[in-house]
Parts: structure tokens; sequence; C-alpha cells
């Protein structure tokens, strides 16, 4: 059965914007942000990007109105899937390369220095979107990398401080910069779990003025009707 007109229309847009994604998500790197919602607002920020460079392209080739006005409207759900869709098959391709392709580990299967260098795998990119898919996999730890660098730069940061301590002269009264950081910490924490408690409070007190509005009505409209019940059997 062949393709419908979606699949074929679906089909020609990613093949459209296959290099200009992949060059933009190299450049704002949307999925290795280090929040959701970080991640979301860049790949919103990488479809307006490729949107504009694709109403651009079109401008330059002096498309007509029509053909503008039905270029398609792109945003970071979309091409968030386009992206994954492309580096998922790059991936399980060049996994599997790399497996048939790799020298076998030593026989007595020690793994040394020159043993990792014999196996590395030599990949050479046949196009300009292999060459950026290749680029990024080298790059899916980059986030991990860097939040090591900068716990490696902190901890450096705390035991330099330490040392320049002891060389100071003995202070009975001097607080550690550590023990102070850890009163912020015990502070903030308070000072959030508080607010949250006052809100759950106020919470309770609208829900408990609430009922007692409601109570109140309810014992007026009991009051009614029994004034209505009493006025049908006259004395």
């Amino acid at each position: 059965m062949g393709k419908s007109f979606y699949e074929k229309e679906q089909e020609k847009i990613k093949a459209l914007i296959k290099v200009p994604l992949l060059e933009l998500v190299l450049q704002f790197l949307p999925h290795l942000q280090p929040s959701p919602r970080e991640r979301d607002d860049t790949w919103e920020v990488v479809a307006i990007q490729l949107g504009q460079q694709q109403f651009t392209g079109a401008l330059d080739d002096k498309k007509s109105i029509e053909e503008l006005d039905s270029m398609p409207e792109l945003n970071g759900f979309y091409i968030r899937e386009v992206y994954e869709e492309l580096y998922d098959t790059f991936r399980k391709s060049i996994q599997f390369r790399n497996a048939v392709e790799a020298p076998p580990m030593p026989i007595d299967g020690r793994t040394t220095v020159d043993s990792l260098h014999a196996r590395a795998f030599l990949f050479n990119p046949k196009d300009r979107p292999e060459a950026l898919l290749y680029t990024l996999y080298q790059m899916r730890h980059l986030d991990i990398e860097i939040m090591a660098n900068v716990s490696r730069e902190n901890l450096e940061t705390s035991i330099r401080n330490h040392l320049k301590q002891q060389q100071l002269s003995d202070d009975v009264d001097h607080i550690p910069p550590t023990r102070e950081l850890v009163q912020q910490y015990k502070k903030s924490a308070e000072l959030k779990r508080n607010e949250i408690l006052k809100q759950e409070i106020n919470k309770k007190d609208k829900r408990l003025e609430q009922l007692t509005q409601e109570n109140k009505r309810l014992l007026e409209l009991n009051h009614d009707l029994l004034s209505q019940g009493g006025q049908g059997f006259p004395t």
C-alpha cells in the first residue's frame, strides 16, 4: 500500500529541515539543558529559529505569497520528535557498526590503554548530517561532564579554603565556611517549610469559612421552610 499524502508531506518537511535542525541542536543543545522547563523552552527557541530560516530561504527563492502562507508552522514538540527520530536511527546504526567493526578484546580479557586505543572505532561521516549526528553522539554525556567539572571546582575551592584556614592562627570563635553554608541551607529550608505550612493553613481557613457560609445558608433555608410550613397550619 502506497504512502498517504500526509506521510509524503511529512517526509518532505523532515528532509527539508534535517540539516538546519541538526545545526541548531548543536548550537543550542536543548536536550542537554538542566531542567525539563529549560529543555522545553530551548526546543521552542530552536523551532522559532528554524522556522525563521525556512521563511527567509523561501523569500530568497522568491516563493509566492500562497507558498509562503502554506509553509507549516514548526513547534518545539514536533522538531524534538524529528530530532529524536534522526538521532535514535543514527545511534543504533553506529553502535551496531562499532560492535561489528571494532577489533576484538585481548584474549586474556585484560583491558589496557593500548587495548582501548586498538578498539577505538574510526567513523568517517559520509555527509554533513552524519557529521552533525556523530558530533552530537560524542557530546551525549556533556551535561554530566560539566556537572562533574563544576563539582570538582567547588571541591577544589572548599579544600583551598580549608587549607588557608589551617594556615591562619587558631581562632576558637571562627566559624568554618561549610558550617555557615549548612546554616544557610537550614534557614532556607525552614523558611520554605513555614511558607508551605502557611499556605496550607490559609487553604484550611478558606475551606472552613466556606463551610461556615454554607452551613449558615442551610440554616436560613431550613428556617424559611419551617416558617412556610407554620403558615400552612394556622392556629
